[in-house]
C-alpha cells in the first residue's frame, strides 16, 4: 500500500490495523521526536516531502521487503509540517508468517525510507540554531562522507586481501558498554561496521569517567548504551546503532543471536561470559570475548564453522575473572589494548580470515608480552563435550595434567 502522509498525529495513533488471520508476527516501529540531539535541546521538527515520488519509492520498498522476507504487508504513515518533541513522526508496520521475518522487514523498511525517500527534516534547537537531516539528498551526502572517510581503512584492508564490503554488510551484537565496549565500538565503526547493537543495563557512574572516555560528568545517571549511541551517531552518521537498556540473559541472547554475524562479549561478569559461550555454541555464531584484570588481559575468539573446541574448553587464567574493575582496579591503557585486540579478532571473524575453531591470547600490558594459544577440544567440556556418565554412590573426578 502507498505511504500515507498526515498533518497531525491523531491518525497515527490508530494507524496499525489488525493483521490477517494467517499472520504469525506483526512488528510496529514508532519514530518519536527526541528532546536532545547533537547535544542540543530540540524545540520541534519541520518535515517536508515530495509526496508523489515518496509514494512511488515506498511501493518499491514494499515489493523488495516482500521478496526478501516473504512479508504479508508493509504499511507506513509519516508526518509533514511541524512536529513537537515527544510526538510521533513515523509509524511502520510489517506482518509476516513468523516474527523473525517481520522484525527484519520492519527494520529494512524504516532504514530504506530514511535512506532513499525525498522526506526532509529541519531540526530547530532551543538556542535558535537548526540543522537539516534525512531525505535522499542528505543521505547521499552521508554515503559520500562514508566513502571518503573510510578510504584509509579500505586501502589497509585491501592490502590484507579483505574486501570492505564483507565488513559493511555484517551485523554485530556487542554486550557491554564499559571500559572495553567504549573503545571497541569506536574501532568497529572505524573498520566499516554499519550495523551495531549494544546491550547494557548499566548507567554511567562517576567511577567510570576516568577510563570510559566516551562518558562525561553530565552523563552520570544516564543509560550507558544510550550515551554511547549518541556519541557514535555524531561521529559515524552512516551507522545504524540499536541500543537495549537491559542486562542480557540466556533466553534473550538465544532469541537475538541468529540475527547477527558476530557476538562480542565486552562484559566483566563471569556468569554472562559463561552464558555467551554457550549461546555462541548453540546458535552457531562467532564470538569474541575480552577480559581485563589490572594490567593483564585475555582475548578469545570462537569460529563455529571450524570443527574442534569451543571457548568453554579453556578456563580463564586471570586471578579474578569477571570481577568488577572498581573492586580490583584496572589500567585505562590495558582496556584500550585489549579492546584493540578484540577489534582485530572481530575483523578476522567477520572477514572469514579466522580459520581455527577457538584460540585465546594472553596479554600483559606492563611487559607487552603476548601469548596466543590454540584451544584444544575438551571431550568433557560442559558446553560442547560429552558429559561423564552418572554413577550411583560414586563421585567422578576428572584429572587434568
Amino acid at each position: 500500500m502507498p505511504l500515507v502522509f498526515c498533518a497531525d498525529d491523531s491518525e497515527m495513533v490508530a494507524f496499525t490495523k489488525e493483521p490477517e488471520p494467517h499472520t504469525g508476527g506483526q512488528v510496529v516501529f514508532k519514530g518519536l521526536v527526541r528532546a536532545i540531539n547533537h547535544e542540543k535541546q530540540v524545540v520541534h521538527l519541520d518535515y517536508e516531502a515530495h509526496i508523489p515520488l515518496a509514494n512511488a519509492l515506498f511501493l518499491q520498498i514494499e515489493a523488495e521487503a516482500q521478496s526478501r522476507f516473504s512479508t504479508h504487508s508493509i504499511s507506513a504513515i509519516h508526518r509533514v509540517g511541524r512536529v513537537e518533541v515527544g510526538r510521533l513522526a513515523v509509524v511502520i508496520s510489517a506482518t509476516a508468517s513468523h516474527r523473525h521475518e517481520a522484525f527484519l522487514a520492519c527494520r529494512y523498511a524504516i532504514d530504506e525510507l530514511k535512506r532513499t525517500l525525498p522526506i526532509w527534516r529541519k531540526e530547530v534547537y532551543e538556542d535558535g540554531s537548526f540543522s537539516f537531516e534525512q531525505g535522499a539528498g542528505c543521505n547521499h551526502h552521508l554515503e559520500n562522507s562514508f566513502e571518503h572517510k573510510i578510504t584509509p581503512t579500505r586501502l589497509a584492508l585491501k592490502a590484507r586481501n579483505i574486501d570492505l564490503e564483507c565488513i559493511v554488510q555484517k551485523r554485530v551484537l556487542m554486550i557491554g558498554a564499559g571500559g572495553l565496549g567504549c573503545p571497541l565500538a569506536v574501532n568497529l565503526l572505524a573498520l566499516g561496521v554499519k550495523d551495531l547493537t549494544v546491550y547494557d543495563g548499566d548507567k554511567v557512574e562517576t567511577s567510570n569517567l576516568a577510563r570510559q572516555f566516551i562518558y562525561k560528568d553530565s552523563d552520570v545517571g544516564f543509560s550507558k548504551s544510550q550515551v554511547l549511541k549518541r556519541f557514535l551517531e555524531e561521529r559515524y552518521p552512516w551507522a545504524q546503532i540499536e541500543t537495549v537498556q537491559d542486562f542480557i540473559d540466556e533466553k534473550k541472547a538465544l532469541d537475538r543471536a541468529p540475527d547477527y554475524d558476530l557476538i562480542i562479549d565486552a562484559t566483566d561478569c563471569k556468569y554472562t561470559k559463561r552464558m555467551l559461550k554457550q549461546v555462541a555454541y548453540k546458535s552457531i555464531r562467532p564470538l569474541v570475548s575480552g577480559s581485563v584484570y589490572q594490567s593483564e588481559g585475555e582475548v578469545s575468539g570462537y569460529n563455529p564453522t571450524a570443527l574442534g573446541a569451543c571457548l568453554g574448553c579453556f578456563e580463564s587464567t586471570l586471578q579474578e575473572q569477571g570481577a568488577s574493575c572498581f573492586t580490583t582496579g584496572v589500567l585505562t591503557h590495558a582496556c584500550a589494548l585489549i579492546a584493540a585486540f578484540m577489534a582485530e579478532r572481530s575483523l578476522a571473524l567477520l572477514s572469514g580470515t579466522f580459520f581455527g575453531p577457538a584460540e585465546i591470547s594472553l596479554v600483559d600490558a606492563l611487559s607487552l608480552h603476548i601469548k596466543t594459544i590454540a584451544i584444544t577440544k575438551d571431550e568433557q567440556c560442559s558446553i560442547c563435550g560429552v558429559p561423564l556418565p552418572k554413577q550411583s554412590g560414586k563421585k567422578l573426578v576428572r584429572l587434568v595434567s
